[in-house]
């Protein structure tokens, strides 16, 4: 038999009879190099821990160099796990940021018809989006890269992050409108910022802990995808409590501040 080794390095290569026997080839280490029935071998690459972009990049220059040996080679593409999970997370990580898009937009429609104000749709949608950029922002500063839980991360997350926004501005808006005139609103826009953070603060802060506190477990895996996707989660739950008890309060007083007595 003469192997793909032979055709492409035709100076060195190692001739395998037909007659040979796979128990021949167990005992000479050779099972996994070269398939069953001798028509293909196996090339094993390693390489560093790497980007999926790196990765996938490597996957194509390779299709590219050896689709000039079709005639003597086929190249089914890589299949390690990371190149596996590299594509999955690019292919995730792109439909996932198409989708994010469409669901803030559609979150802060929502909440403009729900709440029957522009100022607070618009509050809205900064305090659910600036976590994301934050974490994601510094993530990728840090040298982190796309994978598969990074994607995971971004549509799992928004549910929570919307939900305490949600509740925190309709309990303002309760108050709000509890107000007889705009006079007693312009008055008292500091005192309902204060009750809201009073009644809803408690409750945020506790079920913010609980879900860090489970999350920080899959810190612990041996999995990275499960590794990234629990420090990605973990922080932008950390990132969007902050937001909610620090920057929303700022910008609903500000809102105030501007309008008209």
């Amino acid at each position: 038999m003469t192997t793909i080794a032979e055709q492409l390095h035709k100076s060195e290569y190692v001739e395998i009879p037909p007659e040979v026997k796979i128990d021949a080839l167990k005992s000479a280490g050779m099972q996994r190099l070269v398939s069953s029935d001798f028509s293909a071998q196996i090339v094993t690459v390693s390489m560093k821990s790497a980007p999926a972009s790196v990765l996938l990049d490597f996957d194509a220059r390779a299709r590219e160099e050896l689709d000039q040996y079709n005639d003597i080679a086929v190249y089914e593409g890589g299949l390690g796990s990371d190149l596996v999970f590299a594509r999955l997370g690019h292919r995730n990580a792109t439909s996932m940021f198409a989708t994010l898009t469409l669901a803030l937009a559609a979150i802060t429609v929502l909440l403009g018809v729900f709440f029957k104000s522009w100022k607070l749709c618009v509050t809205g949608l900064v305090c659910n989006a600036m976590p994301l950029i934050i974490v994601y922002g510094i993530w990728a500063i840090a040298g982190g890269y796309n994978s598969l839980g990074c994607a995971v991360v971004m549509g799992m997350i928004m549910g929570i992050i919307v939900d305490d926004t949600v509740h925190l501005l309709y309990r303002y808006r309760m108050q709000e409108n509890s107000q007889t005139t705009r006079v007693a609103v312009s008055r008292a826009r500091q005192q309902q910022v204060t009750n809201m953070l009073a009644d809803t603060a408690p409750a945020l802060l506790v079920s913010s802990i609980s879900l860090i506190a489970g999350l920080a477990v899959g810190m612990f895996s041996d999995f990275r995808p499960i590794r990234e996707l629990a420090v990605l989660s973990l922080a932008v739950i950390f990132v969007a409590t902050l937001t909610d008890l620090l920057l929303l309060p700022a910008l609903l007083g500000l809102s105030r501040r501007k309008s008209p007595i």
